[in-house]
């Protein structure tokens, strides 16, 4: 009984002893605050591979270096002796490890990416344009305790997801954070000594800029105002404030990159700034997509892409609904969308694209979407000026060449494809106007002796001939009128004709629009009744060479919009606007305008607007 009593008394200080002894601590040799630093400093140091796994509880990062990159163009490559110096350091609400480097030249590991593992859902490389520093995000799916092994041209890290604290109060917190959409500001510098940092948002598809975590939403949007208020470069439109879980991940809300469209004053009217009805809010208006196609806004939308080993902007097509919904034209990228037209039968679109100093011009087949033919390359030359279709939409007419403009002609009517190009006109031709009508193209040529002088020539080969002065023109879409600017060319001064005037196709007659001045530019409504037309106020009183007066070049709406009637021949000032890019509406009294803002040169607003008039008051 003595050896019982002693045993289970023994069992019991082994048991209290085992109780009293305090907890291991999991993550003792992990660093959970502060950060870990190493490596040496590299020239040319490439992150070249990384591999990511998980082990248990653990997940692990593996990076390789090496010196030059033969896959970025850098020359010669070899494994580096060591890693380069380096900075890690853990990021939370959202949880991130950060591998910063001091100078990371290249990043191969792009190229052929990796995939997530453990505790490990995502990552991105961030890098302020210009500068050699760079790190590395790893988004993670909870704080994390790390540690870091280097050895030769290897660094492996290996990561311990940590619990959520628990709340003091013994009840939850909810927090805030702000966000902004404006990582490529700070990428591109725009913005920069910004107190926040990239985080991947909810999808891991888009970058935010993300703040420190906060205790209540009013502390999160006071941060926002006093931010906004320090960086001129900050769009307000672009900042949110958002609830955030410990794990959690940032919504993005792609809508937010189009509200400064919806705040932005694009016209004065009356003398009052006003903004107006926004009718694409990410992109601007081509044309009109033909009602065998479903009928809507066609539009150019600047698009960033991303691979695995760059990012660029390009523009797409798209097309607004009449919902209100957009969906892609076309799979094609473009650098910038110059203008489009759709041939009248609607089977085949014209677009004209900008890339760097030259034109292309292409044609597509609307029913396949693919690329029918790119008429640069088919003896246009380089430099596309203007274009028109045919009355059947078989051929396409264009003011174009590389060392002299020419008028050229494509005829898919032609069964052999290089043989379809063909001159019109091989006597020279001004970039600017071009327009079919009746079995004729009609193109503008100046000279010292003769002035600006629209001729005309038949498509089926002919001399051409003069047809009336003017410096640039535009046929009403009925083909009834040819609105003519006499005073934009080499024979404004000459002139004896009215500055802006009709010219009726059937009778001849030169209807005056205005003499007070040749207008900048100007279009017709789409059922030909109404004529819009710009002053521009920045030539002054004496023509386009003048500088006009201080407080015009001043002014940030210096074109002043009018409308003449056809039907009662009266003239009607609009407003001033900032720009003179609009097209014509969906009615008479509407018209579209493409802006872009000018303090960040279309990267905060790049929208369409609708301009609605009162027509019958006019």
């Amino acid at each position: 009984m003595k050896r019982i009593f002693c045993a289970v008394f023994a069992a019991c200080i082994l048991f209290t002893s085992a109780a009293c002894r305090p907890k291991e601590d999991p993550f003792k040799g992990y660093t959970t605050q502060g950060d870990i630093s190493g490596g040496v400093p590299l020239d040319h140091a490439n992150a070249r591979e990384i591999s990511v796994w998980q082990n248990g509880d653990s997940t692990y990062i593996k990076l390789t270096f090496n010196v030059g990159s033969r896959m970025s163009g850098g020359g010669e490559e070899a494994p580096a002796s060591t890693s380069p110096s380096y900075k890690i350091y853990p990021l939370s609400y959202p949880s991130r490890l950060v591998v910063e480097f001091e100078a990371l030249e290249y990043a191969d590991y792009e190229h052929g990416g990796f995939s997530p593992a453990g505790c490990v859902l995502g990552s991105f490389l961030h890098r302020i344009d210009g500068e050699k520093k760079a790190s590395i995000y790893f988004q993670l799916s909870a704080d994390a305790a790390f540690k870091a092994f280097s050895s030769g041209n290897q660094l492996e890290i290996e990561i311990k997801p940590m619990p959520k604290p628990e709340e003091k109060k013994g009840k939850e917190q909810q927090r805030f954070i702000a966000t902004a959409d404006a990582y490529r500001d700070l990428c591109g510098g725009r913005i920069a000594d910004i107190p926040m940092t990239p985080s991947l948002d909810d999808s891991l598809q888009n970058v935010l800029l993300v703040s420190g975590v906060m205790d209540s939403d009013i502390t999160a949007e006071l941060f926002i105002n006093d931010t906004v208020a320090k960086y001129p470069n900050a769009v307000r439109e672009e900042w949110m404030v958002q609830p955030i879980e410990y794990g959690g991940r940032p919504l993005y809300d792609a809508s937010l990159g189009y509200m400064a469209a919806y705040s932005e004053n694009v016209a004065r009217i009356e003398e009052g700034t006003a903004s107006a009805h926004v009718l694409i809010p990410d992109g601007w208006y081509v044309t009109d997509l033909p009602k065998r196609s479903g009928g809507g806004a066609l539009y150019s939308r600047r698009t960033v892409i991303s691979d695995m080993s760059s990012e660029y902007d390009c523009e797409m097509l798209w097309v607004m609904k009449a919902d209100g919904s957009s969906e892609a034209f076309l799979d094609y990228e473009f650098q910038t969308v110059e203008s489009a037209a759709f041939s009248p039968d609607g089977r085949r679109l014209a677009v004209l694209e900008r890339a760097a100093e030259a034109t292309n011009l292409y044609i597509f087949d609307v029913e396949t979407e693919e690329l029918s033919a790119n008429l640069t390359d088919m003896g246009f030359g380089d430099m596309v000026s203007a274009y028109t279709w045919d009355d059947l939409g078989t051929t396409l007419y264009a003011v174009s060449g590389t060392d002299m403009m020419l008028v050229h002609q494509y005829d898919f009517n032609v069964p052999v494809e290089n043989k379809r190009h063909g001159v019109v006109e091989k006597n020279g031709a001004d970039e600017g106007c071009i327009a079919y009508c009746g079995g004729n193209v009609y193109f503008v040529q100046g000279d010292m002796d003769k002035g600006d002088v629209i001729y005309r020539v038949k498509c089926d080969g002919g001399v051409r001939k003069s047809f009336t002065e003017g410096s640039t023109f535009e046929l009403s879409p009925d083909n009834k009128y040819m609105a003519i600017n006499a005073e934009s060319g080499i024979s404004a001064a000459s002139t004896a004709s009215a500055k802006f005037r009709l010219y009726d196709m059937q009778t001849g007659e030169n209807i005056t629009v205005t003499n007070e001045f040749g207008p900048q530019s100007f279009i017709w409504s789409k059922d030909g009744t109404k004529l819009y037309y710009f002053e521009n106020r920045l030539s002054g009183e004496g023509g386009e060479s003048s500088q006009g007066d201080t407080q015009t070049q001043q002014d940030s709406y210096p074109y002043t919009l009018w409308m003449y009637d056809v039907a009662t021949g009266k003239n009607s000032m609009i407003g001033d606007f900032p720009t003179t890019s609009i097209y014509p509406g969906e009615t008479a009294g509407s018209i579209y305008m493409t802006y872009s803002d000018s303090d960040t040169m279309g990267e905060r607003v790049k929208a369409t607007y609708q301009i609605d008039i009162d027509v019958t008051g006019r």
